[in-house]
């Protein structure tokens, strides 16, 4: 497809190839080492948020740097806006993970609390796990494969009280801000 459009000059056609293929790297990296978490019983945040990073930040970044590379910005704002794709990426894949657990299911088209139930490793489950409060309810429901509605809210109602549904919140709102503070430093 960037080989045939002739929307953009060939000036630009070799950093797409190479950006388009670093992105794709990332992206399955990331995807890699997520199907690696659910093996473990132990992932760190800053290991959830490079795999994040990679799985799903990084198309964003691509998108923005690409963008802002083919409207003819300045270097330093090409960086300045793969650093905002970053962010917007980080924030978008917490806030996501946020609403499987504090959703419901009509809206999502997915069992609500999948994530809990699958034993993914999300920054909600790392943290619980990190915090060291009793959670039988999360515990026996986390990785269970299955769950009535019953068990799944006390979980919730356990990762509430631990602190982790606030916690990856704000999270979240941190590279929320973060994707704000690139967009002051643009002319």
């Amino acid at each position: 497809v960037l080989a045939e459009s002739e929307n953009f000059d060939d000036e630009h056609f070799r950093d797409l190839v190479r950006i388009i293929g670093s992105m794709v790297r990332r992206v399955s990296e990331g995807q890699q080492q997520d199907m690696s978490f659910e093996m473990r019983d132990n992932v760190s945040e800053s290991e959830y948020l490079q795999m994040i990073s990679g799985k799903t930040a990084a198309m964003f970044t691509t998108c923005a740097r690409t963008g802002a590379l083919l409207s003819g910005a300045n270097q330093d704002a090409v960086e300045i806006m793969a650093e905002w794709g970053e962010n917007v990426g980080l924030c978008f894949q917490l806030m996501d993970d946020l609403i499987d657990i504090t959703g419901d299911t009509e809206t999502l088209g997915k069992p609500a609390g999948s994530d809990i139930v699958q034993g993914k490793m999300t920054l909600i489950a790392i943290h619980a796990k990190q915090s060291g409060d009793n959670m039988p309810n999360f515990e026996s429901v986390f990785g269970s494969g299955e769950s009535n509605d019953d068990s799944l809210s006390k979980a919730v109602l356990e990762l509430e009280s631990a602190g982790s549904i606030e916690y990856a919140r704000s999270r979240a709102m941190h590279h929320h801000s973060m994707a704000h503070e690139c967009l002051d430093k643009l002319p």
